[in-house]
């Protein structure tokens, strides 16, 4: 997988030095970086560069029929003539329609009539997204463009610099420009220029509110993926506002480091991530903010679900297109939620033409090999299926085990969402948080926000006079009329349970051995057979 745009033209320039006859550039919303590294690329080899759109033809004639084009190319007739680097814009709609120019194309590049030791045409064909006839495509190399570096980004700020006429409004210190420029990272060009002259009007210079502008058009900007959604600061909790997680918490203290101007002068190594196993419901989504929160950095979610697409190749471009975007964005948690809904059995998969396995062998490849600021979390409520070389360390940090709380968890659970809704809970007494706990025991965190908030919509039912401040009693009521997920999946959890025992960590500190006695306890409730009494 290319990593830079220094990549990106390092491979074409070897792809036309080689001989390689066309080059399929997938460039998203790259067109005109595109053109510009071509028209680089073409200067240092010596050569023109030409443009074709079916719209306009090549400019200096009204060839706008693609065969009679494709022809001209390799001839070297009307527009094309001498050597040059040839780039014709969304060609793939017409390979996808015109048997003729399918054909042509096979038949030139059979014949080596682009690229040659005659004459040097190397064509290429630039398209928005990756889609491509598949009767073509063996045909072509496929090159897709990478987000812009951070040298480029500077580029685009001194330009917005350069255009303010207002010299006091143009001023900017060294510091508050580093963090406006990585600020901008995962962005393309055009959408940087757009995004911080708009944020530069907006508050009429440069301050950091800029960059609070920034993340906000980000945000919108990363709602055309279909795969990643961009987690505002607004929505990202403290980690004081997570119950329990305590050994997960110290863990991540621990390595905040690595994320200062301090440690990347060291070249100390970058935290690569965790997976966070466990019960359903036990908050390992909602712990994915507080880690964003503790670390400083931005939280993407990925959708991979929403990898998976029936056109031939869309998948695993979507794959490598939303791996580029998280590691552009010069640091982010990354959070897979649910990992083992789609990658589950990827193994073994086959009903799918080996898509998932293809899926699986990019995200572990990436894994490995990372060594950029983005930190994955990734999220699984099951064991069943999932290949062990997706848990081992080198691709994470550190796999957690995240059981159902215990009882100073649950309290600090239950406190948590009651001042949530201006509930105090220091009205209720001793006896009855005793009975609040009792009542809740085996509950997972989602169960037990469930329960505060049924007591207080009941109580305000009851009685509008209250506004929803329910007894403890109202509480345990509800807490009494919850099945909970301990219960109505127990041999998942107990699968789980006895995977967390013996290969993962606890998030709350607990030992194994007080992990093994809890998953032996909970088979004895549950009337197991084997289990030892």
């Amino acid at each position: 997988m290319l990593r830079d745009a220094q990549e990106v033209e390092n491979k074409i320039r070897n792809y036309i030095r080689s001989g390689v006859q066309v080059v399929h550039l997938v460039c998203g919303g790259q067109i005109n970086a595109a053109e510009q590294m071509l028209k680089k690329i073409a200067d240092n080899l010596n050569l023109d560069f030409r443009t074709w759109d079916p719209a306009k033809g090549f400019g200096t004639n009204n060839m706008i029929n693609p065969v009679q084009a494709l022809e001209a190319v390799a001839s070297g007739e009307n527009a094309v003539q001498g050597n040059a680097i040839v780039a014709m814009h969304d060609l793939h709609y017409d390979l996808g329609a015109i048997p003729a120019l399918v054909s042509s194309l096979k038949r030139l590049v059979s014949m080596q009539a682009f690229n040659n030791g005659r004459q040097r045409r190397p064509l290429f064909i630039l398209t928005t997204g990756s889609v491509m006839n598949p009767d073509v495509m063996p045909y072509m190399k496929m090159v897709e463009m990478v987000l812009p570096n951070r040298q480029q980004l500077s580029t685009v700020f001194e330009s917005i610099q350069q255009s303010i006429r207002d010299e006091s409004r143009r001023e900017c210190t060294q510091d508050l420009r580093h963090q406006i420029v990585n600020s901008l990272s995962g962005l393309t060009c055009p959408d940087a220029t757009d995004v911080l002259a708009e944020s530069v009007l907006t508050h009429g210079r440069f301050c950091e509110e800029v960059m609070d502008t920034v993340e906000e058009e980000k945000a919108l900007l990363l709602k055309k993926s279909e795969v990643l959604t961009y987690v505002s600061k607004k929505e990202i909790m403290s980690s004081t506002d997570l119950g329990g997680f305590l050994e997960l918490k110290n863990w991540l203290n621990r390595r905040k480091v690595a994320y200062t101007e301090e440690a990347e002068r060291l070249k100390l190594a970058m935290p690569k991530g965790i997976v966070l196993l466990g019960v359903p419901g036990t908050g390992k989504s909602v712990c994915a903010r507080a880690i964003a929160k503790q670390l400083h950095l931005p939280l993407l979610k990925m959708d991979i679900g929403a990898l998976f697409n029936s056109l031939v190749g869309e998948s695993e471009r979507r794959t490598r297109e939303a791996i580029q975007v998280a590691d552009s964005m010069n640091g982010s948690v990354l959070l897979i939620d649910e990992a083992d809904k789609a990658l589950g059995g990827a193994v073994e998969s086959s009903g799918d033409s080996g898509v998932t396995r293809r899926i699986f062998g990019q995200l572990l490849t990436w894994l490995a090999e990372k060594t950029t600021r983005t930190f994955v979390v990734m999220t699984m409520n099951r064991v069943a299926g999932i290949p062990p070389e997706m848990l081992r360390k080198g691709r994470f940090d550190e796999v957690f085990f995240v059981d159902t709380p215990d009882a100073d968890e649950r309290r600090q659970i239950f406190e948590i969402h009651m001042r949530a809704r201006d509930i105090d809970p220091t009205s209720f007494d001793a006896h009855e948080w005793t009975e609040i706990i009792e009542a809740s025991e085996g509950f997972v965190g989602a169960e037990i926000q469930n329960s505060v908030s049924d007591a207080q919509l009941n109580a305000y039912e009851m009685d509008p006079s209250t506004e929803g401040k329910f007894t403890a009693a109202q509480l345990v009521s509800e807490l009494k009329l919850v099945n909970p997920v301990t219960k109505v999946d127990p041999i998942n959890i107990e699968q789980i349970r006895s995977f967390g025992a013996e290969r993962a960590r606890n998030v709350s500190g607990r030992s194994r051995k007080v992990v093994r006695q809890h998953v032996r306890a909970m088979d004895m409730t549950m009337g197991d057979p084997n289990a030892k009494r």
